[in-house]
């Protein structure tokens, strides 16, 4: 079964160091996403800090009534539907609703989401691990993937 934790980076630093030390600890590219604001709210240079360039094949994403969007990795078929937009990536994290629209209005103001999929439980430790190092915001587990790691491990 595949798992996913994720976070969110409120500076271009903190997601560089982020995903550097994610690609640095084994985790593959291809298991790593970010999403977030292509403009940012004042950071015009963007929240990624060139994290985005660690990943593979960033996209500008537009979607009705929504700034752009920048995405790179697995989380791009997560998006869904043009008309689901952000809020499809938490829909099929299985975020509930009243979460799922905070989160969409942290990556609309400027914060990155960082996910990370796993199929293992050793991915999930050490990402969760750079993410508290790195002192991530909202590090989570995808509820569908919580029973993944024990309480007792963080």
């Amino acid at each position: 079964m595949t798992s996913s934790i994720f976070c969110f980076a409120t500076r271009a630093s903190q997601a560089y160091r982020i995903v550097s030390r994610l690609r640095a600890a084994g985790i593959e590219r291809r298991d790593i996403s970010m999403l977030c604001s292509a403009h940012p709210i004042g950071d015009p240079a963007g929240r990624t800090g060139g994290a985005m360039g660690l990943l593979a094949k960033p996209e500008t994403l537009t979607f009705p009534g929504l700034a752009p969007f920048v995405a790179a990795g697995p989380v791009l078929a997560l998006l869904g539907s043009p008309t689901a937009g952000v809020a499809g990536v938490f829909a099929n994290l299985n975020i509930p609703d009243d979460e799922a629209a905070r989160y969409e209005s942290r990556v609309a103001e400027g914060d990155a989401l960082i996910v990370v999929r796993a199929t293992n439980r050793d991915t999930l430790v050490t990402a969760r691990r750079v993410f508290e190092e790195a002192d991530a915001d909202e590090v989570r587990m995808a509820p569908s993937s919580a029973p993944a790691v024990s309480a007792g491990h963080t």
